[in-house]
């Protein structure tokens, strides 16, 4: 059978984790976004022909928090023309935020968990990761691929947890072209994903496709993978953990912790992580806060997601319940929990 699917552009840049009213939706959705490739008016229209689709598809660029808004805009738009509860995907997702840009605008778009105040300091943290000669580089860039692999649990864990189809996820290698005047000039337009590919990138120059006119010729050079980054092994922990789960519930366990349950053939699997909406830069230390979670097993196995270069294995650790509750501490950092032998 062959399905039809329509797909958005991502619309979620304009609202930030604190937004959750749909009256406050719909006031920031009234006002024009350029970098759209759609209207609202003309997205509304497209999801109003319930019968010449069968996928909805949404690209989620920025942070992980507009995936349940604008999951929930779409079911709320397809009820309201009487589609039903058509399947929702996500095809196009960064593993973090986009940070700033996208559109061209000077000053640049910050998009959440950046803010108007934290703009600049964050075009010009992003400068230093295009620029390996710069003062802060080495800091940034770990902040950078740190914030990738965090991100990327999120979105996953977010996704599946707000009943979603699946997601796609990106980025294989960046998309820098390695001239640091060039990829600082375009750090304002693409912000954060010119750097967040899985994997470093060798060019070997051997171009076994022959030359490509114009700018393809880049991209005509045969390239390999060398090493990977957090996000990479990000990727491969939560596959491990959560690949084959068959339900998942939200659970409600204080303001700023998002925490779900997943079940699985092995067992449930919790993944918790703690986030007050803010952006903390390099030298800034996230808050963390202490969780009661209820827990009938004696022990729990906690792993951490390895979010720093050169770790290629998550941190694990044993904690004892007590009355049948966990007590842990969270930050930033998604951490998975499971029954401990």
């Amino acid at each position: 059978m062959q399905y039809q699917h329509v797909c958005l552009e991502s619309f979620g840049y304009t609202l930030p984790a604190e937004v959750v009213t749909s009256a406050e939706i719909e006031r920031r959705l009234a006002k024009d976004i350029d970098y759209m490739r759609k209207s609202v008016p003309e997205i509304r229209t497209i999801l109003a022909a319930c019968d010449v689709y069968d996928v909805v598809d949404f690209h989620a660029l920025a942070n992980y928090t507009e995936i349940p808004l604008t999951a929930a805009w779409i079911r709320q738009e397809l009820r309201s023309n009487g589609c039903g509860e058509k399947p929702i995907w996500i095809g196009d997702a960064f593993p973090m935020s986009g940070m700033v840009g996208f559109g061209g605008f000077v000053p640049p778009t910050p998009f959440s968990p950046v803010t108007l105040e934290t703009r600049e300091a964050v075009v010009d943290l992003l400068k230093s990761v295009a620029d390996p000669s710069a003062p802060g580089h080495d800091a940034a860039q770990a902040w950078l691929y740190r914030e990738a692999a965090v991100g990327l649990i999120r979105k996953i864990v977010v996704s599946a947890g707000d009943g979603l189809l699946g997601i796609n996820i990106g980025n294989l290698e960046d998309w820098k072209t390695g001239t640091a005047a060039i990829d600082k000039t375009t750090v304002p337009m693409l912000g954060a994903s010119m750097f967040m590919g899985m994997t470093d990138t060798k060019i070997t120059n051997r171009m076994p496709g022959g030359e490509l006119p114009l700018n393809g010729k880049h991209w005509a050079r045969d390239r390999e993978a060398s090493n990977h980054r957090p996000v990479y092994y990000a990727l491969q922990l939560v596959n491990e953990k959560i690949s084959d789960f068959t339900s998942v519930e939200k659970l409600e366990l204080g303001e700023g912790i998002w925490a779900y349950q997943f079940e699985t053939p092995d067992g449930p699997v919790w993944v918790l992580w703690y986030d007050d909406g803010q952006l903390y830069l390099p030298g800034q230390t996230p808050p963390s806060v202490e969780v009661q979670m209820p827990f009938s097993a004696a022990h729990a196995l906690l792993t951490r997601t390895p979010p720093e270069i050169g770790m290629s294995e998550p941190e694990t650790s044993v904690v004892d319940s007590a009355d049948g509750i966990l007590s842990i501490v969270l930050d930033s950092i998604p951490i998975f929990i499971e029954a401990s032998p």
